[in-house]
């Protein structure tokens, strides 16, 4: 993620909060439950995501005319 960062300038801080929140929770899942697959906890991570859109999203990507998204 940081190289990309470093190659294209792109930067959003709002939204990589959230990327290193969920990096972090799977690899809390994955320490508590090793025995779990690494597609459970993706899994249960994005239901989480999909339950949370409002928050995780950056609101400037919810803006009219700005992305596709809306």
């Amino acid at each position: 993620m940081e190289r990309l960062q470093t190659e294209t300038g792109v930067k959003d801080t709002y939204t990589q909060y959230w990327i290193d929140n969920l990096i972090s929770r799977a690899r809390d899942l994955k320490k508590a439950q090793p025995q779990r697959k690494p597609t459970e906890i993706q899994d249960e991570l994005m239901v989480w995501v999909n339950e949370n859109k409002t928050k995780i999203y950056n609101p400037f990507l919810t803006l009219e005319g700005i992305s596709s998204l809306n």
